[in-house]
């Protein structure tokens, strides 16, 4: 299909072409400038086995450019080994992390440990982690909810700034959105099937709120980057990224936020945006296009961790 081949024409990017510096956007209407490609928590950060290695890939990322890095405490050994690299590079960061709990007590607790694992006493942004059905929206706005205690962290210093995440297919991530005035919003960005709701409705709600948009699952998800490969259905990773960093067109994501398995990852995904030229309308619709007529299933859930 020329169509296809047209889409995928583009090469990885080149690990040695560095020299452009990476673009910054400004996070929302925060007045702060992040780079455009950021660096996810999870993949080798959260499942590596050598720590070692680890803090390669966390201080290299800051050596190319990037100056977003997102963590949480449920990605295991994730916030710790980012806050083994901050301890030295901490002012050279916008950092990010998360709350799994609700309630306030166990939200402070949360909180506090972080700032100690993370050595920090101030977070850049503090987000509640994976708004899903078993949330009570309106709950998140009583005094002991999370909303108001993400605000009054918020107020006291402990955080700049606060927000949410949430996966598309639950109605109510984007009840939250509408309903609460976040600072930043993480959401699927990518052209399956599965984005479309945050592209199309979740997306424009948040940015009229003028609310930070974080890029996630630019590749499908980052233990089974489904969408990336030959087969129908899939592309390059270089593609499925500037897809990302494209996208929506009127105001494009702030930053993209993929894990990485390697140092090669990382400085195939940092080529790509340091050379990032946005890809055409009719290029985008064709890889959604693509993407989208041969998706089987909605399993966005873990799947295999890569080999390399």
């Amino acid at each position: 299909m020329n169509l296809v081949s047209d889409v995928n024409s583009n090469q990885r990017g080149d690990e040695s072409s560095y020299s452009r510096k990476l673009i910054q956007r400004e996070l929302g209407w925060t007045g702060v400038d992040v780079s455009l490609l950021g660096l996810g928590g999870v993949g080798i950060i959260q499942e590596g086995q050598d720590d070692d290695v680890c803090f390669e890939i966390i201080n290299e990322a800051i050596d190319l450019g990037i100056n977003f890095i997102d963590t949480s405490p449920g990605y295991k050994k994730s916030e710790w080994r980012v806050g083994q690299v901050m301890a030295s590079r901490r002012a050279e960061v916008f950092l990010t992390t998360k709350v799994d709990r609700r309630d306030y007590d166990g939200i402070m607790a949360h909180v506090e440990n972080s700032l100690k694992v993370l050595h920090t006493d101030q977070l850049d942004l503090l987000m509640v982690h994976h708004v899903s059905e078993s949330d009570d929206v309106k709950a998140m706005g009583e005094p002991d909810g999370v909303f108001s205690t993400l605000s009054k962290l918020k107020e006291e210093g402990v955080t700049r700034f606060i927000g949410m995440t949430g996966h598309p297919q639950y109605p109510k991530v984007t009840e939250a959105v509408g309903m609460y005035d976040w600072d930043a919003f993480m959401c699927f960005i990518n052209p399956s099937v599965y984005a479309e709701e945050a592209l199309e409705t979740q997306i424009p709600l948040a940015r009229s709120k003028k609310m930070g948009l974080i890029g996630m699952k630019a590749f499908g998800g980052c233990w089974k980057a489904r969408l990336i490969g030959e087969d129908p259905g899939q592309a390059s990773a270089p593609d499925l990224l500037r897809y990302a960093l494209t996208m929506p067109f009127d105001r494009p994501i702030d930053v993209v936020i993929p894990g990485v398995w390697n140092l090669r990852h990382l400085r195939e995904n940092v080529a790509v945006a340091a050379n990032f030229e946005p890809l055409a309308e009719d290029m985008c619709r064709a890889l959604e296009k693509w993407i989208r007529g041969f998706e089987k299933s909605a399993d966005w859930e873990r799947g295999e961790v890569p080999e390399d």
